[in-house]
């Protein structure tokens, strides 16, 4: 029986090479839509488990999410904190474009603006004449 099982895998073996040979020569080791484990997992398996989990995991948070924040708060504020430092970014860039101007130039910029502001509300005007109102007096 061993001489049996030896010459059907010695014979399988061979096969097997000789295809490997053929298509390594045809320059595909395997066929559009074969892979060299058929009885492997299932196509997409992999996406549709994580999606289900994270699906699980969603409805969950939706259903407790709140209640097990405020309970991480008050129970243990360093975690709390710490999930909270995580979910920052890494790295970001503070832009203050304005800081290169002195208070007169940006006092003058404001005049400016609210000048602007007061023509467009004028050209808006109601049409029974009622006055508009600056509520934000100017700064010097």
């Amino acid at each position: 029986m061993k001489k049996v099982t030896t010459q059907l895998q010695a014979s399988r073996r061979a096969r097997t090479e000789k295809a490997t040979e053929a298509a390594r020569a045809a320059g595909k080791l395997f066929q559009p839509g074969q892979s060299g484990n058929p009885g492997g997992r299932p196509t997409a398996s992999r996406n549709r488990l994580q999606g289900n989990f994270l699906r699980a995991l969603a409805d969950d948070f939706d259903q407790h999410g709140r209640a097990a924040i405020r309970r991480m708060r008050e129970e243990d504020p360093a975690a709390y904190v710490r999930v909270v430092a995580q979910l920052m970014p890494k790295e970001f860039e503070i832009n203050r474009p304005l800081d290169g101007l002195t208070d007169d130039e940006l006092y003058a910029a404001i005049d400016r603006l609210r000048s602007q502001l007061a023509q467009e509300r004028a050209s808006e005007s109601p049409p029974d004449g009622s006055p508009t109102i600056d509520e934000s007096p100017t700064k010097h």
